[in-house]
């Protein structure tokens, strides 16, 4: 296992097999995830401490939730809450 740590800090491990990965860390520790992964260390935690059901999402209730954010957002536009970039 080799190390090699990059100017931003990051940590990266070379294990023998030729796989490459990063260190990442937070409140609760360290962990190591694929290099090329686009995900931070939260979603490996919440993977292992909330179980998956298999159940799909109904995508009326994805449809509604994306019919309250507009409604959300042009309400703040209208009442100029919103700062424009």
């Amino acid at each position: 296992m080799f190390l090699l740590i990059v100017a931003d800090g990051t940590l990266f491990v070379l294990f023998p097999s030729g796989e490459i990965m990063r260190e990442e860390k937070d409140s609760l520790g360290r962990e190591l995830l694929p290099e090329d992964a686009v995900f931070w260390i939260h979603a490996p935690r919440s993977s292992a401490n909330f179980p998956s059901s298999g159940e799909k999402i109904n995508p009326e209730f994805i449809k509604t939730c994306f019919m309250m954010k507009k409604a959300a957002a042009v309400t703040n536009c209208k009442m100029q809450f919103a700062v424009a970039s």
